[in-house]
């Protein structure tokens, strides 16, 4: 499973440890084939993308190639997949594809996250799962206790890994554009504009409506009751009725805390049903402004508590 150079590496970290040189290193925080190995071809069923509905294989020409897989999904781990995936289209144009490609031991269950989400993940790009389970293709030696994983190669060959077991955009972005750019033959590292991180930042702060956070805050607040929630909750939606963005936004932030199983983080029971609502109604593709629904069978039905 482990090709030479990454023996070679393991060999002389286990051989400097009892010097300290080895100190803070560890052979778990390997992930994925290293640098100068082959790239093993390994085939995934592509959920979103230009191979959407296709079994897509991985490594089947020689061409320049990120691989990333997705561990973990999560706001972090969804926050670092779009902007590599970002800078990777803008670098289509010199041959490079990227390929997102999720794990997990129950593909149906990934099926209906991804489609929950689909309208904020990222378009042209193909987004996959892997039906193996989620130690991922064997050849390739994957730790499952990464979030994400990330491999880029170019004729066949690793030119980068990035292990991430907390990835950061703002941290680790650079780090991995600047591996693109050098697998690509620049001499100039990217910016962070040129990454997108900083449009990206941009982009955020301008599509939060200005209203926003005032009228989610009391749906979340913990100390609130099931009428005050409820309140909050109408005035937003009669808000959601006159502005498309702000309704964009609702349904992306309830669907990314969803996804990311962070909901009980957020407000009370109460809060929770109006979130699972809002992240099934409120589609950006839907013509239509949202409508009330009655209190299902499992939402609180009694105020004031």
């Amino acid at each position: 499973m482990f090709g030479a150079n990454r023996v070679a590496v393991l060999v002389l970290i286990l051989l400097a440890a009892p010097m300290g040189i080895g100190q803070g290193y560890c052979v778990e925080d390997f992930s994925g084939p290293q640098v100068g190995e082959k790239l093993p071809e390994f085939s995934f069923d592509v959920f979103q993308g230009p191979n959407e509905g296709e079994r897509f294989t991985v490594a089947e020409d020689r061409s320049p190639i990120v691989v990333l897989f997705v561990h973990e999904f999560n706001r972090i781990s969804f926050g670092v997949m779009r902007t590599v995936a970002g800078y990777c289209l803008k670098r289509s144009g010199d041959g490079l594809n990227i390929q997102v490609v999720f794990l997990t031991n129950d593909p149906t269950e990934m099926e209906a996250r991804l489609a929950r989400a689909r309208n904020a993940l990222p378009r042209n790009v193909n987004l996959g799962i892997y039906r193996g389970g989620l130690e991922g293709p064997g050849a390739y030696g994957l730790n499952r206790k990464m979030q994400i994983t990330l491999i880029v190669a170019n004729q066949k060959k690793v030119t980068g890994n990035f292990a991430l077991i907390q990835p950061s955009v703002a941290v680790d972005v650079p780090k991995i554009g600047a591996a693109i750019a050098k697998t690509l033959g620049d001499k100039k590292m990217p910016s962070l504009k040129d990454l997108g991180i900083q449009a990206r930042n941009n982009r955020a702060m301008a599509a939060d409506p200005p209203k926003y956070r005032q009228l989610m805050s009391p749906v979340i607040q913990k100390s609130s009751n099931n009428e005050q929630i409820d309140v909050a909750a109408a005035k937003l939606e009669s808000e959601m009725q006159k502005d498309p963005a702000l309704r964009k936004k609702v349904f992306e932030v309830t669907n990314l805390i969803i996804d990311s199983d962070k909901l009980e983080n957020y407000g009370t029971a109460r809060t929770h049903y109006h979130f699972k609502k809002w992240a099934k109604e409120l589609a950006p593709d839907q013509n239509r402004t949202p409508k009330r629904i009655p209190d299902s069978d499992d939402a609180p039905r009694k105020r004031g508590q």
